[in-house]
């Protein structure tokens, strides 16, 4: 007998083994900690902390799980959706039946007349989520390459002479200029000035480092945010998150020196790996990434659909 219920606090351990076991089949590095989900039933979004995980029990063993992150944009309410089937309850349906519960939960859960746009992400080396999500209704919005780079090999200096200037980034100085910036490089991105806040504390307390650029007149014109991330039970590795450069910047080099600058950082507090993601028809940006010593190590696409 099938049920889906909502998560608690309780429940965490248990969906934490849930992870551990598709992950150690799927290897698709989703890592999560006691913390992480409950702050996901904590923090502030438009869908209510009840509504945002729930288990699917096929009788009284865990059989699979889903998450929902909500957030206001000015289009209506962005749900991104995540979860997994436990490997010894698969094809049998039940991923299918979580995807639907899902978007019926969005949809009931979000205010009322909201505009819903239901997203899911999904990693190729995970089995037949892309034939999943379409089979859903979803419809490819984007394509990710993920690049990822040893920190072992030498990493050169960049040699670009720039008449910017990098400095750390301060959220009181930096905080309204990056948001701006976020808007020109990364259209329909999250941030807003308390998450940008949080964003940057918690990377900070991870021995992340974000950087910005600036021209001689003050001018924002560049941004690097790097993090350390932890993927299932494999070591830290670096995570160059967004690398941006406003568009009357560009082709002068001052995105090679931000990503070097980056890469640089991670090596040096002992990460072993960098990795990093872009759209696979960025090819100014792959060839970047590649000329850097990075290689394609993972696929991934962002499924979506209007509910």
């Amino acid at each position: 007998m099938l049920q889906i219920r909502p998560c608690t606090e309780a429940d965490i351990p248990a969906l934490l083994n849930l992870i551990d076991a598709a992950n150690q089949v799927d290897q698709a590095g989703w890592y999560y900690t006691t913390a992480d989900l409950a702050e996901a039933l904590q923090k502030d979004q438009p869908i209510p902390p009840d509504q945002r995980i729930h288990l699917l029990y096929h009788g009284d063993q865990l059989a699979g799980y889903y998450r929902l992150d909500a957030e206001d944009t000015l289009e209506g309410v962005k749900v991104l959706c995540f979860g997994c089937v436990h490997p010894a309850f698969r094809r049998q349906g039940l991923g299918a039946r979580l995807l639907e519960q899902a978007a019926h939960t969005a949809q009931a859960a979000a205010p009322r007349g909201a505009k819903i746009l239901f997203q899911v992400p999904a990693r190729r080396n995970v089995p037949g989520i892309y034939a999943l999500c379409e089979k859903s209704g979803l419809q490819m919005a984007r394509q990710f390459s993920v690049l990822k780079r040893d920190t072992r090999q030498p990493i050169p200096p960049c040699q670009t002479k720039l008449s910017a200037q990098l400095n750390a980034f301060d959220p009181a100085h930096d905080g309204a200029d990056l948001l701006a910036a976020f808007d020109q490089c990364f259209p329909g991105h999250s941030y807003k000035p308390e998450i940008l806040d949080k964003e940057w504390r918690k990377t900070r307390e991870n021995l992340g480092y974000w950087w910005v650029a600036r021209d001689p007149t003050g001018l924002l014109t560049g941004f690097c945010l790097a993090g350390v991330e932890k993927e299932a039970e494999e070591e830290p590795i670096g995570l160059i998150d967004y690398l941006g450069v406003l568009p009357a910047a560009r082709r002068q080099g001052l995105g090679r020196c931000l990503l070097y600058t980056a890469m640089h950082y991670l090596q040096m507090i002992g990460l072993p790996a960098i990795k990093l993601a872009t759209e696979v028809d960025n090819l100014r940006a792959l060839s970047l990434y590649y000329e850097a010593g990075f290689e394609t190590w993972r696929e991934a696409r962002l499924y979506q659909k209007r509910l």
